[in-house]
C-alpha cells in the first residue's frame, strides 16, 4: 500500500512519540491488510529487542512480538484500523489520523515505553502487536495460542485501547442473532394478511421492553418487504446484546417463545463477558468489547476515548499520548503486580 499523504506543520514541536504516532498513520493498516505496517515495526523494534517474532495469522499476515528475557510483562495494541483512511494531522493539542485513538496511539506509547525500558537495561518484558481486531479476532486468538506454547508466562498484561488511560479490568459480553420472520406474499388490499413485517415488528417490540439490567440492545439491521402495496413474505433484523447478565440467551429464547409468534432465531456471535480481579485496581467495566478476552491477566488501558474511534475524525490527545508513555514504563518497571 501506498504511504498516506500528511500535513505536519509542528513536526519541529512533536514529541518523539508523536512523531512516532505520525509515522505509523502514515501506513494504512486496515484489518486484513497489515503486513506493511507489521514489516515496518520489526525492523524497528530489532534495534532494541533480542527477540523478534512474526506469529502466522492466515494468507502471510502476522501477529508481531518484540521481547526480551522471560517476559513477566506485555504490552498489547491491535494494528488493525477499520476501513477509511484519514489524513494525518497535528495541532495545538491532538493528533488525528485513523488508527490515532484506535489503536496507533497505544501502539506508539507501547514501543516508545519499551525502547526506553531497554535503554534503562530493563528486561523481562515483551511488547505484543496483533492483528483482525476490528473484524474476528483471528490475530488475538493466533497470539494467545502462541503464548501457551512459551515456557514463560506474562504475569500481566496491558491491552491497548482508547479508555482515557484509566484501567479497565471488566467489558460486558457481546451476544448477536438474526431474527427472522415469513409471511405470505399478497395484494396489500385483502383484510386478511399473513405479513412477514407485522410479525418482526412485533417481536422486536417485545424485545425492546424486556428487563435486562446493565444490557445495551441494539437493532442493527431491518430488511423486510417489497413496496408498500404488497405483503411482506420475508423480513429480517440483526440484533446485539451487551450484558454481563447471566442467562441472556435462556431469557431471550423464553420472551421469544413467549410472543408466540413464529420465527428463526440465529446467534452469530456469543462472546462471554470478562472480568479480572486485581487488588491494585478498583473494578471498572466497559460496554466495549477488546482482546482482553484472550489474554490471561490481563487489564485494557491506553490514551484516547471510546467516543472517537471509528469517527470521521479520529484523533487522539497529544497529553495523553504523552502520559500513556510513562503509565506503560511505569508498569514495566513495576515488579509485582
Amino acid at each position: 500500500m501506498d504511504m498516506l499523504s500528511i500535513k505536519e506543520p509542528m513536526s519541529a514541536k512533536l514529541s518523539p512519540v508523536e512523531q512516532l504516532l505520525i509515522e505509523l498513520l502514515r501506513i494504512p493498516s486496515e484489518s486484513g491488510h497489515e503486513g506493511p505496517i507489521a514489516d515496518h515495526l520489526a525492523v524497528r523494534l530489532a534495534g532494541s529487542f533480542p527477540l523478534i517474532e512474526k506469529i502466522p495469522v492466515s494468507d502471510g499476515r502476522c501477529c508481531l512480538f518484540a521481547g526480551a528475557g522471560a517476559p513477566k510483562t506485555l504490552l498489547a495494541a491491535h494494528l488493525d484500523t477499520v476501513v477509511g483512511q484519514l489524513e494525518a494531522s497535528s495541532d495545538e493539542e491532538n493528533i488525528y489520523g485513523r488508527g490515532s485513538c484506535d489503536t496507533k496511539g497505544s501502539v506508539a506509547a507501547a514501543i516508545a515505553a519499551g525502547e526506553q525500558a531497554r535503554a534503562a537495561g530493563l528486561s523481562d518484558f515483551g511488547l505484543l502487536f496483533t492483528i483482525g481486531e476490528e473484524t474476528e479476532f483471528d490475530g488475538a486468538v493466533a497470539a494467545s495460542a502462541w503464548l501457551k506454547k512459551q515456557a514463560w508466562r506474562p504475569k500481566f498484561v496491558v491491552v491497548g485501547e482508547p479508555t482515557g488511560l484509566k484501567v479497565v479490568t471488566a467489558q460486558k459480553g457481546i451476544l448477536s442473532a438474526e431474527l427472522e420472520c415469513r409471511g405470505t406474499k399478497a395484494h396489500s388490499s385483502r383484510a386478511e394478511r399473513d405479513s412477514a413485517t407485522s410479525k418482526l415488528v412485533a417481536i422486536l417490540a417485545t424485545l425492546e421492553k424486556l428487563d435486562l439490567p446493565g444490557t445495551l440492545f441494539n437493532i442493527g439491521v431491518l430488511a423486510g418487504g417489497e413496496a408498500d402495496n404488497i405483503v411482506a413474505a420475508n423480513a429480517k433484523a440483526v440484533l446485539s446484546w451487551r450484558t454481563s447478565l447471566p442467562g441472556l440467551k435462556e431469557r431471550l429464547e423464553k420472551a421469544l417463545a413467549a410472543t408466540g409468534v413464529a420465527h428463526t432465531f440465529k446467534i452469530t456471535v456469543d462472546l462471554p463477558p470478562v472480568s479480572r480481579d486485581w487488588p491494585n485496581f478498583p473494578k471498572n467495566e466497559v460496554s466495549y468489547y477488546t482482546e482482553m478476552v484472550y489474554f490471561e491477566n490481563s487489564v485494557v488501558c491506553g490514551p484516547g476515548h471510546i467516543s472517537e474511534a471509528h469517527s470521521a475524525d479520529e484523533f487522539v490527545s497529544r497529553r495523553e499520548l504523552n502520559d500513556a508513555v510513562d503509565l506503560y514504563l511505569k508498569f514495566l518497571k513495576k515488579e509485582e503486580k
